[in-house]
């Protein structure tokens, strides 16, 4: 069984068992037990009573997880008996609740799939919706961004197909989280004003302000640090307002990292403490695992701590959030902290500790990998484009055959009065039929020809990939080991990484400007007559972007960073003023 990750912002996700449990929570609560209980000793119908123990389960959710866990099960047992699908769905959800709470996250998922099931057999759309968000956000909690993805885009499909405004913010907040990590930072912000603009049409301060702080996150990684304040202070006084303590939680966590990020460790630590006091509120208020928030915490303040040099302190908190981690298998958590505390046995003069610590953060790194997973992301997203141009043109063709179907009908009500008419408007008809097929025939192989360019230029893209990875490797192998040759022998080993770098990136270059104008004869014109300030490598990340080419595989061809990319990105979008609301790839596909 493969070990799950846990990312801090991975869990704020998982809110959905407040979005989606509270307002029945509040349902169920509106009967006591002893109620429940009396009502289901004076019915023998089996459906009434599903219903009855579904609501006894409800409310025993919070305060007692094992005691709605079991009625969950008796009432599935009952909705078995008399094949009640949508019943043993929502007991299937129920339980899959209880696990979230106690933190199982594969249990979770495994009744998250049985009711899935479920409600695929008995035809429960709307549940379906909720069951594809709930799958959704399990896996991104747990770092599984494929699974996520496909999760995400099968539900908003669904949701906005039958206007179920009260689900599509959760989808649209989702797919942004997902998005930013991936570094999609474009498309992630597109995601949450979606989502914020539906919770301000519907009067949703709560959902407003948790999107709120999202955007402030996503500025803050971007550098823009002006928006991430303002969003922060909107979000601020909307949960001050309403007493609401996980988001002043989440608020001050925020601010501390925008306070990191503008290295002044020492606010950092004042936001951190004063996001630990409202961690103590919550309690009871959040019911989902806390454990990944506590960790979280304790190893910021450590490594703030320790950016102030203040060691006792910074050993204290680390050496607490590596402990939650690893009670509670947290990975990435633990990857973090290793790495602080060999930084921080380092600067203490215990060596011995540092390399422990630093052996421990190699195993946690290579366990965290997620190449692999871009990969099915990238793959994910051509096919479900692909899905997309598939429906239009099979919609389009419908209507082509509609209307030839009432051409042909035209024709044929009108040769039935004149002979003459008939012979002329069949001749007619047959040159038309000719021409069309002549037409059709050029259209296919001119359709066919440029197929098979674009496969060629995909084809030597993947080349490129695979020949720039493979030097890649080779020069950071080189540039590892150089310190192990002798001092002379170093310059040599640092013009031969020079050579294989500069070589690469001319060839590169060369060999898919040619291929990419064979198959986009007219895209550098129509750029240039546009914008003819462009310099030659903007022009050079337009090529990349017109071919969807991600951040990764763009950084891997050009042996750029991707930070590098994501800005020369940035700097494209204000030279061509294009608006942060418009899709920078969609625009290029239209020159």
């Amino acid at each position: 069984m493969a070990l799950i990750t846990v990312n801090v912002r991975n869990i704020y996700v998982l809110l959905f068992w407040v979005l989606f449990l509270v307002p029945i929570l509040t349902k169920g609560e509106e009967s006591t037990p002893d109620n429940l209980k009396n009502l289901l000793n004076t019915t023998s119908n089996d459906t009434t009573r599903i219903g009855l123990l579904h609501d006894l389960s409800l409310y025993y959710l919070k305060s007692n997880p094992d005691t709605a866990f079991q009625i969950a099960n008796e009432a599935i047992y009952i909705a078995r008996k008399i094949n009640y699908r949508k019943g043993v769905g929502s007991m299937y959800i129920l339980l899959g609740h209880v696990r979230v709470i106690e933190n199982n996250l594969f249990d979770a998922l495994d009744y998250y799939m049985k009711a899935l099931e479920e409600y695929k057999h008995c035809g429960c759309i709307v549940d379906i919706v909720t069951v594809r968000l709930l799958l959704g956000n399990v896996y991104l909690t747990v770092s599984n961004y494929p699974e996520a993805m496909d999760n995400y885009q099968k539900g908003v499909v669904l949701a906005d197909s039958l206007n179920l405004i009260e689900v599509l913010p959760h989808f649209y907040n989702n797919l942004g989280e997902l998005n930013d990590k991936l570094q999609n930072y474009e498309e992630a912000i597109n995601n949450f004003n979606k989502g914020l603009q539906i919770r301000e049409d519907e009067g949703d301060k709560v959902g407003a302000a948790y999107i709120l702080v999202n955007l402030s996150r996503i500025n803050i990684t971007i550098g823009k640090f002006g928006p991430a304040i303002e969003y922060l202070d909107r979000a601020h006084n909307i949960y001050y307002e309403l007493g609401h303590n996980e988001g002043l939680f989440n608020v001050y966590n925020v601010h501390a990292s925008l306070e990191r990020a503008r290295d002044d460790y020492a606010k950092a630590i004042e936001y951190y403490l004063h996001a630990n006091t409202f961690l103590d509120k919550i309690g009871n208020e959040y019911l989902g695992p806390s454990s990944p928030m506590e960790a979280d915490l304790n190893i910021n303040l450590g490594f703030c701590y320790l950016k102030e040099k203040k060691f006792d302190n910074a050993k204290y908190y680390l050496s607490r959030g590596y402990k939650i981690a690893e009670e509670t298998g947290q990975l990435e958590f633990l990857k973090i902290a290793s790495e602080y505390l060999s930084r921080l046995s380092e600067q203490t003069g215990n060596i011995k500790e540092s390399l422990r610590y630093a052996k421990y953060f190699k195993v946690y790194s290579d366990s965290l990998s997620k190449d692999e997973n871009i990969k099915k992301i990238t793959q994910l997203e051509m096919q479900f484009a692909f899905d997309q141009k598939l429906r239009e043109r099979e919609i389009e063709q419908a209507k082509l055959d509609a209307r030839q179907k009432r051409k042909e009908l035209v024709y044929i009500m009108i040769s039935g009065s004149i002979f003459l008419a008939l012979i002329i408007l069949f001749l007619l008809f047959r040159l038309q039929r000719v021409k069309v097929k002549r037409i059709n025939l050029e259209k296919i192989n001119l359709q066919s020809d440029l197929d098979y360019k674009n496969k060629e230029l995909t084809t030597n893209v993947m080349y490129l990939l695979k020949k720039n990875e493979f030097i890649i490797n080779i020069s950071d192998k080189l540039k590892k080991s150089r310190y192990d040759f002798k001092p002379e022998n170093r310059k040599v080993v640092d013009e031969i990484i020079r050579e294989l770098e500069k070589s690469s990136t001319e060839d590169t270059w060369k060999d898919f400007e040619m291929r990419f104008q064979e198959v986009h004869a007219d895209f550098y014109q129509q750029l240039i007559s546009q914008f003819p300030d462009l310099s030659p490598n903007e022009l050079k990340l337009c090529a990349f972007l017109r071919l969807n080419m991600s951040t990764k595989e763009i950084s891997t061809i050009t042996f750029q960073s991707p930070k590098s990319i994501s800005m020369a990105r940035f700097r494209l979008r204000k030279k061509m003023g294009i608006g942060s609301y418009d899709n920078l790839v969609t625009f290029l596909n239209q020159l």
